[in-house]
């Protein structure tokens, strides 16, 4: 039996089942995946200090808007001076040369950046650490580290990352200085003294142009002094005492017109005392005692209008006390004993009237009276003038003087002031 079916039933039908469907189709079709957007990236380091040859590689984690890691998200490597550093895609980077590069990495619309340089000083100071012993060194706190070599012990830099101060006094090195050193060409203070350094001074510390101290006292350095050292236009200190150096003097130092002292003493320097040293008029204290040194003391000494210090003695000096160094008005101490010097004592040491300290002895063939003008040394407080032929005269106010000098020296064999006879 056949049931008809009206046009609204039909109508009825259709609307419940396309709402049915459309129900259905938003209830259960699934849910489509969305892919995490990158929004930032985080890396391991955003300054990096590196050497020549050096690879390093940084790491990179890439978080999306709810500050969660994506893993596997792909990243892109760029640097902006490939030839200074390069980078491969897994961000290795490998240097080349001397500079300084931003390393950017990118996912999606996020980056950042590394800034990489490479100092040549960086390079120059690792060269050192390891002529020099640098594992053994007594304090070695952060070199040749990744970090900035402002906080390496003993060094000092400017704003821009230029090295401008070593100082590793008394700090266990031992070895050869490397040539690398000359690279600090923005260095201005090196301290290195107190220390086992042997070998000689690198003819390219010539290229320390910009030096105001140069301090490797107390070490075994052996060799010549380079003739380059008088390349130093701003340098004030020179200190290469007790060391092993040989060889002259270089007149080159007397171009150092801005040198305010000068140490060479217990080395084994001979040969004269150049006499471009009296070209030196900064000067404040010159030591050069005990070396090899002969010939005589130059006259051209009479031009260190502010020395203080003199310190010549123990060497083979000869000749006569050069009057010159009466010109000498600040002088305070003049050394010159255990010298070959002979003649007698210029009058013009008179005129020394800061002289505190005077010291002559074991000069067998200084001979004759002491001046009567000594007695303006009023403020001369040592002198020593045993071992020589020289003899004070009898005058009561040298007597006098002879006797406010506390510090007086001057014996025969009993034990008594040697005066002139027939004074």
């Amino acid at each position: 039996m056949m049931h008809k079916t009206s046009k609204n039933q039909v109508w009825g039908v259709s609307v419940t089942t396309a709402l049915l469907l459309m129900w259905g189709g938003c209830i259960f079709s699934p849910t489509e995946a969305t892919e995490p957007i990158p929004t930032t990236i985080n890396v391991s380091s955003t300054l990096l200090y590196l050497g020549i040859g050096e690879s390093v590689s940084i790491e990179a984690v890439v978080l999306d808007e709810n500050r969660l890691p994506i893993e596997d998200a792909p990243l892109n490597w760029s640097s902006s001076e490939p030839e200074i550093v390069s980078v491969n895609n897994q961000g290795v980077l490998t240097v080349h040369s001397f500079g300084r590069t931003d390393i950017t990495v990118k996912s999606g619309a996020s980056e950042a950046t590394v800034v990489v340089i490479v100092s040549k000083d960086r390079a120059a100071l690792v060269a050192i650490y390891n002529a020099l012993g640098g594992p053994d060194w007594e304090n070695s706190a952060n070199w040749a580290s990744s970090f900035p070599i402002s906080a390496w012990h003993g060094v000092t830099v400017s704003p821009d990352d230029r090295v401008t101060e070593l100082n590793l006094w008394g700090n266990g090195l031992s070895g050869v200085l490397p040539a690398a050193l000359g690279d600090l060409d923005e260095l201005r203070i090196l301290d290195l003294g107190g220390n086992s350094i042997t070998g000689n001074i690198p003819g390219a510390v010539g290229q320390l142009r910009n030096l105001e101290e140069f301090r490797i006292a107390h070490a075994n350095l052996s060799g010549e002094i380079p003739a380059s050292l008088g390349n130093f236009p701003k340098l004030r200190i020179l200190a290469l005492g007790m060391n092993d150096l040989s060889g002259s003097i270089p007149s080159s130092l007397g171009n150092l017109v801005n040198l305010e002292g000068l140490w060479l003493y217990e080395n084994a320097l001979s040969g004269e005392i150049p006499g471009s040293i009296g070209r030196l008029e900064t000067l404040v204290t010159l030591s050069l005692d005990s070396n090899r040194l002969t010939g005589s003391i130059p006259s051209e000494m009479g031009n260190l209008s502010r020395l203080r210090f003199m310190s010549l003695q123990n060497n083979a000096l000869s000749g006569q006390i050069p009057p010159e160094l009466g010109n000498l008005a600040v002088l305070e101490w003049l050394r010159l004993s255990n010298n070959l010097l002979s003649g007698s004592i210029p009058p013009e040491l008179a005129k020394l009237g800061n002289l505190r300290l005077l010291e002559l002895y074991s000069n067998i063939q200084l001979t004759g009276s002491l001046p009567l003008e000594l007695t303006q040394l009023t403020m001369l407080r040592s002198l020593d003038l045993r071992g020589t032929g020289l003899c004070a005269p009898t005058d009561p106010d040298f007597r006098a003087w002879l006797e406010m000098v506390r510090g007086l020296r001057f014996s025969n064999t009993l034990g008594g002031v040697v005066f002139c006879s027939g004074n």
